[in-house]
């Protein structure tokens, strides 16, 4: 008499070829998800850097430090409708001039891919930064 069925071996070798197969594929997309996020953090940076270029030419300066962040996010309305979060979440590190009418700024946020070529560890406020753009007359780092 012949049972249908897999056996104990059948189903062993199956969940280990699973297995191998899941860890393979989360090994080789991870560094590309790492390179996505910082895609989109450097596509966010640019969009803001456009609105703070186009608040400075309407108001003759930059906005004060700790303006610009995603909660709320809309103080650069109508230039920029909504300030984008960290793909991790919370906002980019806003700088600027500590006068009442800024005139340069700094933007830094942390890269999860260390291999890319515009990062630069320690920088920014406490040095927790490895990311940095802002106004082309901005302090050098």
């Amino acid at each position: 008499m012949k049972t249908k069925g897999f056996t104990i071996i059948e189903l062993l070798i199956t969940i280990t070829i699973i297995g191998v197969l899941a860890t393979l594929t989360i090994v080789f997309l991870r560094p590309q998800i790492l390179k996505a996020r910082d895609a989109k953090r450097k596509s966010n940076i640019n969009e803001i850097q456009t609105a703070l270029e186009e608040y400075l030419t309407d108001n003759g300066c930059y906005p004060a430090t700790g303006a610009v962040t995603c909660t709320p996010g809309n103080y650069l309305a109508p230039y920029l409708r909504k300030i984008q979060c960290d793909p991790e979440g919370g906002s980019y590190e806003y700088t600027s001039e500590t006068t009442s009418c800024p005139s340069w700024y700094r933007i830094f946020a942390i890269l999860e891919n260390i291999k890319d070529p515009s990062v630069s560890p320690g920088i920014g406020p406490g040095g927790m930064y490895n990311y940095s753009a802002g106004s082309t007359n901005a302090l050098p780092l």
